[in-house]
């Protein structure tokens, strides 16, 4: 039973860790967590910057409550330096995805305000005015949009990804296909 017991936990970690596009993730960690509370086995903490990796890398499977967990528990660690910064940066990135609009509003701007205009802050503020578009607020994207260009320093900087129309947003004046 020992033996069977170890195999599960081995393969559950692949999955949770390894494979985080996998749709079965979370079910997978969470198994992960049980058995090895069964087994009395601890589960070796990731570094800080690995974590950041495995938490970008569970917001680009989709596994967005995953993600934000491992972002929470880091939260409550010290980080600092660029760590701090990325992890505030992938909060802000985390809550838009989780349409969490408020928050992610709330959080860029405390990013911006702690580290100043660099390129993650004005990207984040940018997701944050995105957000408001969401909710129709549109003095509040005036009033970010404003911020992200009092840093001018980055504005050359921001990386086209983070500005680029995806689907959600139509063109009005493209000419349809067939004319």
């Amino acid at each position: 039973a020992s033996g069977k017991r170890r195999e599960a936990l081995r393969v559950y970690t692949e999955v949770y860790f390894k494979q985080t596009g996998s749709p079965f993730g979370r079910a997978a960690g969470m198994a992960m967590v049980r058995l090895a509370k069964l087994t009395h086995r601890k589960i070796r903490p990731l570094t800080v910057k690995a974590s950041l990796v495995f938490a970008k890398r569970c917001l680009g499977g989709g596994r967005l409550l995953d993600a934000m967990g491992v972002l929470d528990s880091l939260s409550k660690a010290k980080v600092s330096g660029e760590e701090a910064e990325e992890l505030a940066y992938e909060r802000v990135a985390c809550l838009y995805a989780l349409r969490k609009n408020d928050r992610t509003v709330a959080e860029a701007e405390a990013m911006a305000v702690h580290f100043g205009c660099t390129k993650k802050a004005a990207s984040a503020l940018l997701k944050a005015a995105w957000s408001c578009v969401r909710d129709g607020k549109h003095k509040e994207v005036l009033r970010l949009a404003e911020k992200i260009l009092a840093c001018k320093n980055v504005g050359d900087d921001i990386d086209r990804k983070s500005t680029r129309l995806n689907s959600s947003h139509t063109d009005i004046s493209r000419m349809p296909s067939s004319a």
